[in-house]
């Protein structure tokens, strides 16, 4: 019979190692991906940021929480490599499986499937963002929660911290303090009160509160912010239909309408299995709730962010799996509601774990046989050019300021008529302009030097007297396809020409 002692041992070495092999896929492919707009984008802002407070002014424009880019803050202090930021977060990346694999209750296939997932693997640790921290947190929060009802200060910090990690962080924090406040009262009204008093209590809720108060402030836009500051607060049977697909689990095949009676189907399936563990159960439709409200009224998600949930469904199954059973008050026939558990949920669970590993194969292919984003492509190629002291004009700006950060240098952007680094979602940057062209014709009439503009489109509506534009090169298709970029040469001339193909690739 293994000795306890041994057993730790083995679940250590086994932790390990799947962490050790995640690390080794995720740097091999990181090594060919080139990294695109909201990658580059939060570190540019940091490495061009004198002091934190003017860090914490920049970020709001963003629209996410501070921390992500307090820590590219740091990073760029000692170097102004943008892969530096990579390997951070592939050591986030790594300690999120090695609490995975050592700490969840889950077999160890499955915790295999979920580590090699396309969004743990790829999405969350080959692409660098905010990711990967949060979810580091989420699965933190998950390994501390049996001490709620013995240290509950240490879970009440560690939730302050993941409510300012990512907009998803700050539901997560609603998911568990909904959770943590039922049970506490559940458990004070069945004689089972926990180590913190009443007192404690309300001080740790005030933290969390904080926390979250902190997040919404740091993620709302200012006065003159320009991303994201409608609000939908009217019904509408089609706004409804988006938030219901926004749930599904996409994999980018055939239409969206295919994912989405199955995965609500699931998610019903996984509602209803926790239905006896009151904690998980709370907590996850706490944040369903939360979470729906959200996308109706102010944002619906992106394909990269729709993992988020799946983290939470996660989460919410290793709570379910070390909680008690509520036992029914009394007894009835067996039903076949009753064969609907966690144990039953988690077999079906793992073919999706499974299919999200063919999932992101598919993309770490594409990422190794394609450029994700032609911006470093096109840097490298005005350098080898030795253009970068040209006037370089970029369209549209949150494509092309990839290009500044790889060229160190400001250029010049038609949506906000100015020249800059990175994108400042203000409201005084509009896209797309009808007046692009007029501001190229302008800026060529002053400028003595080479002029270069840079586009995500291959035609120029140039049929205006002023300038010609002649072909420098073209990128190969990317990943992204938004992100395939074009350079053109600028150049006076009487009369307006089309583009004319140069002596680029």
């Amino acid at each position: 019979m293994n000795k306890p002692g041994n057993k730790t041992k083995s679940e250590w070495s086994f932790s390990l190692a799947l962490a050790a092999c995640f690390v080794a896929g995720v740097l091999l492919v990181v090594s060919r991906h080139e990294m695109w707009r909201d990658e580059v984008a939060p570190w540019m802002i940091a490495k061009y940021t004198s002091s934190l407070r003017e860090l914490f002014a920049n970020a709001r424009y963003e629209g996410h929480p501070i921390p992500w880019y307090l820590v590219l803050y740091v990073i760029t202090r000692f170097t102004t490599a943008p892969e530096a930021m990579q390997y951070v977060n592939v050591m986030f990346s790594a300690s999120m499986v090695v609490l995975v694999a050592r700490c969840s209750p889950f077999s160890r296939w499955f915790k295999v499937l979920f580590t090699f997932g396309f969004y743990p693997f790829y999405q969350y640790a080959v692409t660098s963002r905010g990711y990967a921290l949060c979810t580091l947190m989420l699965f933190a929060m998950c390994a501390l929660y049996p001490l709620r009802k013995t240290r509950l200060p240490v879970v009440a910090l560690l939730m302050a911290v993941m409510a300012n990690t990512d907009v998803y962080g700050w539901f997560y924090c609603v998911g568990f303090s909904v959770g943590i406040i039922v049970q506490w009262f559940l458990d004070r009204r069945n004689g089972k009160p926990w180590k913190a008093s009443a007192p404690e209590f309300i001080a740790c809720a005030a933290l969390v509160l904080a926390g979250m108060v902190y997040s919404v402030k740091a993620c709302a836009p200012p006065a003159d912010g320009g991303w994201y500051t409608q609000w939908y607060v009217t019904f509408s049977w089609d706004r409804l239909w988006k938030v219901l697909c926004s749930f599904a689990f996409d994999f980018n095949f055939g239409w969206l309408i295919i994912y989405v009676v199955p995965t609500l189907a699931l998610l019903g399936w996984f509602t209803l299995s926790i239905r006896r563990k009151p904690a998980a159960m709370v907590t996850w439709v706490s944040f369903v709730v939360a979470i729906a409200v959200f996308y109706y009224t102010k944002f619906l998600p992106l394909p990269w962010n729709k993992g988020m949930v799946l983290m939470f469904i996660v989460a919410c199954l290793w709570l379910s799996r070390e909680e008690k059973e509520l036992e029914p008050q009394f007894p009835k026939q067996e039903s076949i509601l009753d064969r609907v558990t966690p144990e039953s949920f988690v077999r079906v669970f793992a073919w999706v774990l499974a299919l999200y590993v063919l999932y992101g194969g598919k993309w770490i292919a594409q990422d190794l046989m394609h450029p994700y984003s032609t911006a470093k492509m096109a840097a490298d190629f005005i350098k080898r050019q030795s253009l970068e002291n040209s006037l370089i004009v970029g369209d549209p700006d949150f494509v092309t300021q990839s290009v500044s950060g790889y060229l160190d240098k400001p250029i010049y952007y038609t949506a906000s008529r100015s020249m800059g680094r990175y994108v400042i979602w203000n409201n005084k940057r509009r896209w797309p302009r009808s007046d692009s062209m007029d501001q190229i014709a302008a800026l060529r009439a002053k400028t003595s030097g080479r002029m270069i503009y840079i586009a995500n489109r291959d035609t120029l509506p140039v049929d205006r007297p002023g300038f010609r534009a002649t072909l420098l090169s073209q990128m190969p298709p990317s990943v992204m396809k938004d992100e395939r970029l074009w350079i053109y040469e600028i150049d006076p001339a009487p009369g307006g020409a089309a583009a004319q193909p140069g002596h680029g690739r």
